[in-house]
């Protein structure tokens, strides 16, 4: 038993010495590329159409190369390119980072936007990081303006009096400047009406919301009025000072009319055909866009009209107008008054009856 026992022992040593001796490939680095960089970078403030300078970061923790690719920004005004050489990487298929190491990208970011109101541009490119193939990063900064209006978007109701005004001001950072405006023009002046106000002389300097260091320019301001046509309006209005080409501010202005009441149809017809035979009457709805309407009226209706109106229980915004003729009668325009929000609005339904067919005589 001895023997077997030292034999088996001597076999099993020359098999461990074997396998120690036997050459074997070298073990992979365990895990892949990660990537480093951070989320957010802050590019500070400068004047806005300044062009500005912001490094991002990108380093590889991993012990493989790390692969950055399909870099994209969501603004035309940021350009990337990778340090030292400046060269483009939105041009770049690829870019390589060694284990280890660090990519340096720089950002040139012309400054735009509301004077004062930190802004963000997003930046996005993908990695082969399995745990972060997809890299998102925004980079702040505070654009400051010489000039800015206020509000920077104007949007109005022109049909509502007790909506707020349609006007803004222009304002200087600087409370010295004594700039004067000297033109005022809309994009599309056939739509809109735009007029220079003067503030009031003896009244005190009027400053811009939340900027006490401002200063309205020419002590007045733009007061807007449209569409011209009715309808609504999508446009912009330029302001420009003496001493400059360009236009010191750019408003969007949004104007659209809304109806505060509405009556569907606007015309019935009648008779209706029925399998029981012409049916002389029908139904109209009124429909108040500004709240529960306070009122609903009918003018005075010729012999064999009858007008009737329901109140259903589901709706205070809603009224139906149902409207009988006799076959004998004509067309005719019924007036209609609805009173909502301490204001009357006068609509017209008007009700179309076709002539009774003649029965031929045998």
């Amino acid at each position: 038993m001895r023997r077997v026992l030292a034999v088996i022992a001597v076999v099993a040593a020359g098999v461990a010495a074997a396998w120690w001796a036997y050459p074997r490939p070298a073990a992979e680095p365990a895990g892949g590329p990660r990537v480093r960089c951070p989320e957010r970078i802050d590019a500070g403030s400068a004047e806005v159409g300044q062009t500005v300078e912001a490094v991002l970061p990108v380093g590889n923790d991993g012990p493989i190369p790390l692969t950055l690719s399909e870099l994209s920004t969501d603004c035309s005004c940021l350009g990337a390119f990778i340090l030292p050489d400046r060269h483009p990487l939105t041009h770049t298929p690829s870019h390589t980072v060694s284990p280890g190491g660090e990519a340096k990208v720089l950002f040139r970011l012309r400054v735009s936007g509301a004077h004062g109101v930190r802004t963000d541009r997003v930046v996005r490119f993908r990695t082969d990081d399995p745990d972060r193939p997809s890299v998102e990063v925004r980079i702040d900064f505070v654009p400051l303006a010489r000039y800015f209006p206020d509000p920077v978007h104007l949007r109005f109701d022109p049909t509502d009096p007790d909506g707020p005004p349609a006007e803004f001001g222009v304002f200087a950072t600087d409370a010295a400047d004594r700039a004067t405006v000297r033109a005022v023009v809309a994009d599309d002046p056939g739509r809109l009406k735009v007029e220079w106000v003067p503030d009031p002389t003896d009244g005190p300097p009027v400053a811009a919301a939340g900027a006490t260091n401002s200063r309205r320019l020419g002590r007045g301001r733009v007061a807007v009025a449209g569409p011209l046509d009715g309808g609504s309006v999508a446009s912009s209005i330029r302001v420009y000072v003496d001493g400059r080409d360009d236009p010191v501010a750019v408003v969007a202005v949004a104007a659209a009319a809304r109806t505060p009441v509405a009556l569907a149809p606007a015309v019935l017809y009648l008779p209706r055909s029925s399998s029981a035979g012409p049916i002389y009457s029908a139904t109209a709805i009124c429909r108040t866009a500004g709240g529960p309407e306070d009122g609903l009226t009918v003018g005075p209706v010729p012999a064999g009209v009858a007008v009737e109106v329901e109140k259903p229980a589901d709706s205070p915004v809603v009224r139906y107008v149902r409207v009988t003729c006799d076959p004998e009668a004509r067309d005719v325009t019924i007036p209609l008054t609805v009173r909502t929000g301490g204001r009357d609005h006068p609509l017209a339904l008007r009700v179309v009856v076709a002539p009774r067919p003649e029965v031929p005589k045998p």
